[in-house]
């Protein structure tokens, strides 16, 4: 992915890539008016329409205990929990994979006024997950949803206004919720304000607020965070140089399947940074990360075609990996490709 993803990809990232009011529990359709006093106990609906369908008796014998407990409380009406589990389908986590009824869930809870559900119904709308995309309509969904105090939507927000998605690009109005959902402890949001500091987007280059951001989101959990805080090391940008120990933090984090780990590996390998020299592994890790996706992993990979660095010099190849690595928000590619001469 790119180093500014959407938390909830259709929510979703993320982004990307910064949750809500209760509202009432479903009601029977065609019950009766509320009776007299003394109270007595409800007719049955006359109108021949069936009591909705709860959640809990939709989830498969075989779901997730989240899922039951994200369900029972749907049905009792809390609507950020409905949106809960709209993600749970979408994503296949507990229960069956199933973007439509994912979709479904975002929409009664937004309906019902939850932030929650708007801001990850607008994620849907930004992506074209079940519904078409409109980038107005969802930007229209992420804005209320933010002002709710929804930190994932401050977040999707700040992704969408940093990529001129649904507008013109604003990355200083970005930053603003980023910062907001970076405080209320959503570490993607931390890791961006990073990359905003890092390479001067919205803001100045300050390689220390960088490397300060980029360690709050790696030491609450983001991984690729710690990748991005060796890349400043590696180079002493922002922290005190130590090429061996950004190397080991690499490996460990390729070892532990993140992929901006495996990227930054595959660089030092390359050029025999802090271990030893190794550039045919180094292209051959870099293109199995790069093909599962991730840009830093390109735009090296890039480089090495450029370079003739364990593999042989491909100007063509170069400059194919290098422009998507750049459209895809690595800065440095979009360098390496203007000193190719091929930027436009």
């Amino acid at each position: 992915m790119n180093r500014t993803g959407l938390v909830l990809l259709a929510s979703l990232l993320v982004a990307c890539g910064k949750s809500q009011e209760p509202a009432a529990s479903p009601e029977v359709a065609g019950s009766p008016a509320a009776p007299a006093d003394p109270p007595a106990a409800p007719a049955p609906a006359s109108d021949g329409q069936d009591a909705p369908t709860k959640e809990a008796d939709k989830l498969p014998a075989d779901a997730s205990e989240a899922a039951r407990a994200a369900a029972d409380k749907c049905d009792a009406g809390e609507l950020t929990q409905c949106a809960e589990l709209g993600l749970m389908y979408r994503r296949g986590q507990g229960v069956p994979q199933n973007s439509e009824a994912g979709v479904a869930l975002y929409q009664r809870a937004c309906d019902g006024g939850d932030a929650r559900g708007c801001g990850y119904l607008g994620m849907a709308y930004m992506t074209g997950v079940v519904v078409a995309v409109d980038e107005a309509k969802a930007m229209s969904l992420l804005g209320p949803a933010c002002d709710k105090g929804d930190a994932i939507a401050c977040y999707n927000l700040a992704w969408a206004l940093d990529h001129g998605k649904g507008g013109p690009r604003d990355s200083v109005k970005a930053g603003v919720h980023y910062t907001f959902a970076c405080d209320k402890g959503l570490m993607a949001a931390c890791s961006n304000l990073g990359y905003q500091a890092e390479f001067g987007r919205g803001r100045e280059v300050d390689l220390a607020a960088a490397a300060g951001f980029y360690k709050k989101a790696c030491d609450g959990g983001d991984k690729g965070a710690c990748a991005y805080l060796a890349a400043l090391q590696l180079d002493g940008k922002g922290v005190e140089q130590d090429e061996a120990a950004a190397a080991r933090t690499f490996r460990a984090l390729c070892d532990d399947g993140v992929d901006p780990g495996c990227a930054g590996l595959g660089a030092v390998l390359l050029r025999g940074r802090g271990l030893e020299a190794d550039p045919a592994r180094g292209v051959k890790l870099l293109t199995e990360t790069c093909e599962r996706g991730e840009s830093w992993a390109c735009g090296e990979l890039g480089r090495a075609h450029r370079d003739g660095l364990g593999v042989e010099a491909n100007p063509d190849k170069a400059r194919a990996l290098l422009d998507q690595a750049c459209k895809d928000d690595v800065p440095q590619a979009c360098t390496w490709l203007g000193e190719m001469g091929t930027i436009e």
